[in-house]
C-alpha cells in the first residue's frame, strides 16, 4: 500500500492578514479612470477662471474622489459650463413605413455640434 499523503493544516495567518490588507488599500484606492476624469474636471475649472480648492483628503478613497467629482460637475454646471455633451446634442430618430410585403421600424441616434444647428436654424 501506498504512504500515506500528509497535509500541513497549518495556515500563515501573517501572511493572509498582510494579504487581506493590501486587498483592502487596493480596493479603496481611486481608481485610474476617477483619476483622469478628475484631472481633466480640474483643467476645465481653471479654463474657465473657477476657484478650486480642494484638499488633498477629499481624494484619498474611491468614494470620497466620487463626491467630489461630482462637487466639480455641479459647480461647473452652476457656471454654464457643459460638462457631458461637448457642446454636441443628441436626437432619437425613429423611422417607421412599409417595406415590401410588411412594415418595418428603426431607429437611429443623431448627434450633432450646437453650431451646426444654429447654421440650420437661420
Amino acid at each position: 500500500m501506498a504512504n500515506k499523503i500528509q497535509h500541513n493544516r497549518k495556515i500563515d495567518y501573517s501572511a493572509k492578514y498582510a494579504a487581506d490588507a493590501e486587498y483592502e488599500r487596493l480596493r479603496n484606492t481611486p481608481t485610474s479612470k476617477q483619476i483622469k476624469f478628475f484631472k481633466k474636471l480640474c483643467a476645465i475649472c481653471r479654463e474657465n477662471k473657477l476657484d478650486v480648492h480642494i484638499e488633498r483628503e477629499e481624494t484619498r478613497t474611491r468614494l470620497l474622489m466620487a463626491n467630489t467629482i461630482d462637487k466639480l460637475i455641479k459647480l461647473l454646471n452652476e457656471n454654464g459650463v457643459d460638462v457631458h455633451g461637448n457642446g454636441k446634442t443628441a436626437v432619437g430618430v425613429v423611422t417607421h413605413g412599409s417595406y415590401g410585403s410588411g412594415y418595418r421600424t428603426t431607429q437611429r441616434i443623431v448627434v450633432k455640434d450646437e453650431e451646426d444647428e444654429d447654421d440650420e436654424q437661420v
